[in-house]
């Protein structure tokens, strides 16, 4: 028993250390465990890890996507991203945009990670990625799809979307913070 206990505390010390590196708030123990010790462990707890959200019903369900171009809020602080194209062009021709960027990215593509780890969480391309419905398309889970909108080509790599799901411009390769920002800005 005692031994347990040490292991728990042992455990719960490092979860709320992993929760308050990362800036997020640690959930509270459920008050009607008191006897029990145990914290919760109900679908709805959120639990924090390297800033990603695991666990509870965080997912947008498809149907309910909603573009934060639609919320009037401030720029948001992280892309929003569609779970498909498919929802991506219901969700277009419900809020009237037409404007749709569908990021294609395989898990040994180098670029890829430096524009998801620098390009995507720049500041200025937040500010200017509420016009738009992101879509991230892994060619390596669906190479039908990336070859249907790539004609062959290899990620990194952009395609824009119209309204319709009609691809009518692309960028393939590595691109720059300004690049990206540029094109946030003109290409619709």
């Amino acid at each position: 028993m005692f031994r347990y206990s040490i292991a728990r505390m042992i455990v719960l010390l490092l979860y709320f250390t992993l929760c308050s590196a990362c800036g997020k708030p640690a959930p509270q123990p459920d008050s009607g465990t008191a006897d029990t010790g145990e914290t919760g462990s109900r679908a709805s707890d959120i639990n924090y890890l390297g800033g990603q959200t695991i666990g509870g019903d965080t997912e947008a369900k498809p149907e309910e996507y909603r573009s934060p171009m639609m919320s009037g809020d401030p720029p948001p602080t992280r892309l929003n991203w569609a779970p498909s194209v498919g929802v991506a062009v219901r969700s277009a021709e419900q809020q009237n945009k037409y404007k749709i960027i569908v990021w294609f990215t395989s898990k040994d593509c180098i670029d890829c990670m430096t524009i998801e780890q620098e390009i995507f969480k720049d500041s200025e391309v937040l500010a200017n990625s509420k016009n738009w419905i992101f879509v991230r398309m892994d060619c390596d889970n669906d190479p039908d799809q990336c070859n249907y909108y790539l004609a062959g080509a290899s990620p990194p790599a952009f395609a824009f979307l119209d309204q319709r799901g009609q691809k009518y411009r692309q960028h393939i390769g590595m691109l720059t913070t300004e690049e990206f920002v540029y094109m946030l800005k003109t290409w619709w």
